[in-house]
């Protein structure tokens, strides 16, 4: 029996690294569902899959890969779903630290206004009973 692979890793790392790169495309699709209009979510969803087939074909074409393979369709979909776990994860913890040092700013903020209210009411409460 005779294995001949012709490069065939090669043609999926870069059907995955394609897949991924469309993810990234992906995510402000997925800032617009946020809105519940289901019909604006099927034509999004319709049109990035037609631009991503359409430019599929085109990358298949330019970089001669054989005829279209199930490997192929399989390494776009898992570098689609690779490119939105890790993508997610590291904007998550970006926005996170974003969120925590504003946080922090504004606590400070809000100390010093805190200790300054304090010390006013605590001189008018001193001049009151120096009266």
């Amino acid at each position: 029996m005779n294995f001949i692979s012709n490069g065939q890793f090669y043609i999926f790392l870069a059907c995955v690294s394609f897949g991924a790169i469309w993810g990234i495309f992906y995510l402000p699709i997925i800032l617009f569902k946020q809105f519940k209009v289901k019909w604006l979510n099927i034509l999004l969803d319709l049109a990035f899959f037609v631009l991503l087939s359409v430019s599929y074909f085109y990358y298949s074409f330019n970089l001669h890969f054989p005829s279209i393979r199930v490997y192929m369709l399989a390494g776009v979909l898992i570098g689609l779903f690779i490119s939105a776990k890790s993508f997610n994860i590291i904007l998550a913890k970006f926005i996170k630290k974003i969120y925590n040092i504003i946080d922090k700013r504004i606590k400070e903020k809000l100390r010093k206004l805190n200790g300054r209210r304090k010390k006013h009411l605590a001189r008018r409460k001193r001049r009151a009973n120096a009266n």
